[in-house]
């Protein structure tokens, strides 16, 4: 019974360039945006009889893209204007 030993040599972590930095940002930000506006749909979707339900998913989701789509134009406005410069 032999036991064999190996060096095991450290690797070296990718580098993440600045053009994927700003995709997977772009990314995020545009999916949690979706994601933020569906939620507020869940309780519509599993009761779609309920007035009041409708009525503050409505309320909820204006209120959200309002506040939100100025980031999310800002994001995907750098992240095509960097592709298109490049």
């Amino acid at each position: 019974m032999s036991i064999t030993v190996r060096r095991i040599t450290p690797q070296k972590p990718e580098s993440i360039t600045r053009e994927t930095a700003t995709y997977r940002i772009a990314r995020i930000v545009v999916f949690g945006f979706v994601f933020l506006l569906f939620l507020p749909l869940l309780p519509y979707l599993l009761n779609p009889s309920s007035a009041s339900i409708q009525a503050s998913a409505v309320d909820l989701i204006k209120t959200i893209s309002s506040i939100f789509s100025g980031l999310v134009g800002a994001v995907v406005g750098y992240y095509f204007r960097t592709e298109t410069q490049g």
